[in-house]
This record gives structure tokens, sequence and C-alpha cells, in this order.
């Protein structure tokens, strides 16, 4: 079975897949930084550092909540994606597990899918999808 590396060079679909994911999370990160920084203004305490810390965890709640519930996010939505499981119904606790990395989306989202592009199996999971026994689908699929 080939990885995810692999197969992007040769699969027109697996990269429109991966530019659609990152697009997606693009605007959920892009959802979390404004919320991250009216909760500061609101407070008074911008900095890049609140702007950073906050981001993540405001996004893992949002990403957490959204996919346990409906099984996406709203960057998901917008272009077609969706999270299921393998073995059962999507749970609060496998949402809980594959949103993990955006805790630290700095630094562990990029090695996260890094890592589960290099992995053997569905060439459409991240680590944290492996882990959590989830996929990020094209709606319909």
């Amino acid at each position: 079975m080939k990885t995810a590396i692999e197969g992007l060079g040769e699969n027109r679909h697996l990269r429109l897949h991966w530019w659609k994911r990152i697009a997606g999370a693009f605007i959920d990160w892009l959802i979390s930084t404004s919320i991250a920084w009216v909760l500061m203004y609101l407070v008074n305490r911008i900095t890049p550092f609140n702007t950073v810390l906050l981001t993540g965890l405001i996004w893992y709640i949002i990403a957490v909540l959204m996919e346990a519930r409906l099984g996406y996010t709203v960057g998901k939505f917008l272009l077609g994606l969706h999270v299921v499981s393998f073995w059962e119904l999507m749970s609060l606790k496998k949402s809980l597990i594959r949103n993990l990395p955006k805790l630290l989306w700095f630094v562990w989202l990029p090695i996260d899918a890094i890592i589960g592009m290099l992995m053997e199996g569905d060439p459409r999971q991240r680590l944290s999808d492996h882990v959590s026994g989830t996929c990020v689908i094209a709606r319909g699929e």
C-alpha cells in the first residue's frame, strides 16, 4: 500500500483532497483567530503569545464540538469535506483525539499531517486520524 506522499504525484484527486483540507483548516483558523482577537481586545490582553495559544484553544473547542455533533467544521463544510469514523459513529472521544494537534497548531498540526502522509494506509489521514480511527472524506463519498 502506498503512502500519501507517494500518491500525491500521480493522483490528482488526492492532491485536491489535501488542498481542500488545507484551505478548510485556514478558514477554521481565521474564524478561531478572529474570536481570539475579539476576546483579547475585550480584556485588553492582546499579545502574539496570547493570540497563538487562545487561537489553538478556540479552534480545538469549535472543531471538537462541531465534528462530534455534525461531522464537519465550517471550513470543511464550505469545501465539501466530512469527518467519518471507520468502525462506529463519530463520537466526542474520537473528535477529542483527532483534534488534539489544533491546540498547538503552529507546531504540531503540520507535523501531524506530514507523519500521517508518510504512513501506509488511507492516504487521506493525518497521524491523529490513524490514532482515532477517523478520516476526512468528500461529502457524498
